[in-house]
């Protein structure tokens, strides 16, 4: 893995520290800015034996408001990425569904067309659930549906 020679020591100070979560490249065409904040923030507060979660929590981690919050935690749980363990007067217990999560982003990460990434990811979120149906649909046929980046 020559990837990991190259670090930074900026990066690797994070990595020794604990102080990140992991963020592949293709998480950002699967989710939305607010569902990926939210779903960072909830796998950063769980590996740091936070449990219980309120949207108070969420909102100071994020800066998003409890609306968001809410459509954000609705959307990954319709995605099965997490899941409500408990509910109780200090918040929810989530559990991230790390089976579903890194199948989707194995699959995202071997293809090599980006268009077709982005099929991908609408597919995985669903009928009216999809983000990049106009994305598609410009460059569909183009020279960037057949590259293999």
């Amino acid at each position: 893995m020559a990837a990991k020679k190259n670090i930074s020591k900026g990066e690797k100070f994070l990595l020794d520290s604990g102080l990140y979560v992991a963020l592949p490249i293709n998480m950002q065409i699967l989710f939305t800015q607010s569902e990926r904040d939210v779903l960072n923030t909830i796998r950063h507060l769980n590996n740091i034996g936070q449990t219980a979660i309120s949207f108070s929590l969420l909102s100071i981690y994020t800066g998003l408001t409890d609306k968001t919050i809410k459509k954000a935690v609705d959307s990954l749980k319709r995605l099965e990425v997490i899941e409500v363990l408990n509910t109780c007067k200090v918040g929810t217990i989530y559990k991230v569904n790390y089976m579903v999560l890194n199948n989707i982003i194995v699959d995202l990460n071997n293809e090599f067309n980006p268009i077709e990434r982005l099929r991908i990811a609408d597919r995985f979120r669903g009928e009216e659930h999809e983000l990049h149906s106009k994305t598609i649909e410009r460059y569909s046929g183009s020279e960037l549906d057949n590259k293999r980046v």
